[in-house]
């Protein structure tokens, strides 16, 4: 076995450098090579692809009928030397769970953001070793790898709140997939508490009409269960449980702070104190020797606590939940939420949904323009490739959310750019 960069392509062919050694001569000898006489000769391609700057940005490995372990964990090895390296493919391969768990070896030891297994059918579907850890992986690619609705639970189940990946992902292809509408109810769930993903794509599945409105329901004031209502308040208990150990730590350190701040302190008033008797004695401002000392605790006391509050918040950060105060509203007594107004982008092409659909996006739609919430909610939808109508009132009231909001959004980035802020990325419309 060998593994042999590709050096340019005639039609179907590949055109491929040999290196040969005839005694002490070394000559390279370049053969054309369809990639089934590639397959047989037990040649791995590996494609590394450069930017402009000739750092390797991403490996792609394509059409190898069994991808070896040695050659993922040799990636795994060489890959910190190139900090630019951001994305590894895998595409229209052969994989297996060993394989998988590898693939997650080299995302907690490399800063992968992107990952690609398009068309790598895995039996047993264990794509979701790959969300198991906390990393940097924000796109994952699964595009026409047959998963079925339990592989769909099975990885949305690493996407809830609080898992480890929930925090990172923020775009998912399960385009070309066996997804029903068993795992369009597991994609709701997921939703109800993620608040990180902004991209999904779920093109070309098999989800009708009762799986869409489910994940539509999650897009709009929704009731809390009791099992959430529970669990929220079990994290704000374990929350300010770790705060106030965290604060008592540092009250406990607090004692070598307080020495230095009554030292500044005794500096200043000495200091004050002398311009005070170089000026005008009969302007003297005399106070006695206990109410100084109690100034001075007083001082010391809000130094001490501004200082604990502000690294205890360092250490802990804000409070965060799906469910926080700002995101809920009380209907006849019980709390809802407002929704999921993270989710950006949404694919539904090439599925089996009706005009029920579209009433409940432009309901969705409607809906969220009337929030005032930090994120935008939908952006872009694509629901063509369904069974349609081709003309009907809701498309001109989809099309006008849609458009609304991004030209809010270009309002809102002309603003930020004249006041010297970071420019936002342009929105476009998709017209359905």
């Amino acid at each position: 076995m060998g593994t042999v960069p590709i050096k340019k392509k005639k039609g179907d062919t590949t055109v491929m450098p040999f290196t040969l050694k005839r005694g002490s001569v070394e000559e390279t000898v370049e053969t054309v090579c369809s990639p089934e006489v590639i397959a047989q000769l037990g040649i791995i391609t590996v494609t590394a692809l450069y930017d402009h700057n000739g750092h390797l940005v991403e490996i792609l490995l394509y059409r190898v009928p069994q991808v070896p372990r040695q050659l993922i964990q040799a990636i795994a090895v060489i890959a910190p030397v190139y900090s630019r390296l951001l994305k590894i493919s895998v595409r229209s391969c052969s994989i297996d769970g060993y394989l998988l768990h590898d693939l997650n070896t080299v995302l907690d030891v490399v800063p992968l953001t992107d990952l690609c297994l398009d068309d790598c059918y895995q039996p047993r579907a264990n794509f979701a070793l790959l969300l198991e850890i906390a990393t940097s992986l924000r796109n994952l690619s699964l595009a026409r790898c047959k998963l079925s609705d339990e592989g769909c639970r099975s990885i949305t189940a690493q996407l809830h709140f609080a898992a480890p990946a929930e925090t990172s992902l923020l775009l998912l292809n399960l385009s070309g997939n066996h997804i029903t509408d068993v795992g369009a109810k597991h994609i709701a769930e997921m939703l109800r508490t993620n608040r990180t993903l902004r991209y999904l794509n779920l093109a070309s599945n098999s989800i009708t009409d009762d799986g869409m409105a489910c994940i539509f329901d999650v897009l709009k004031d929704f009731a809390l269960t009791y099992d959430e209502i529970t669990n929220k308040r079990g994290r704000l208990i374990d929350y300010l449980r770790r705060r106030k150990r965290i604060m008592a730590k540092y009250l406990a350190e607090s004692e070598t702070w307080r020495h230095t701040f009554q030292d500044v302190i005794n500096y200043s008033n000495r200091k004050s104190s002398g311009l005070r008797k170089s000026s005008s004695i009969a302007k003297q401002v005399s106070l006695s020797e206990v109410a100084i000392k109690k100034q001075k605790d007083e001082m010391v006391a809000q130094y001490i606590k501004a200082k604990v509050t502000s690294l205890t918040d360092q250490a802990m950060g804000q409070f965060r939940d799906p469910f926080i105060r700002n995101n809920l509203t009380t209907n006849n007594g019980w709390p809802h939420c407002i929704g999921n107004m993270t989710l950006c982008y949404l694919n539904l092409s090439y599925n089996y949904i009706t005009y029920l659909s579209v009433k409940n996006l432009a309901k969705v739609l409607v809906y969220q323009s009337t929030l005032k919430s930090v994120n935008d909610g939908l952006l872009k939808v694509n629901i063509e490739g369904n069974n349609l109508p081709s003309t009907c009132e809701e498309y001109a009231i989809i099309n006008d959310q849609l458009g609304s909001k991004c030209a809010f959004l270009s309002h809102r980035t002309s603003k930020a750019s004249k006041k010297g802020h970071a420019k936002i990325g342009s929105t476009s419309v998709v017209i359905v």
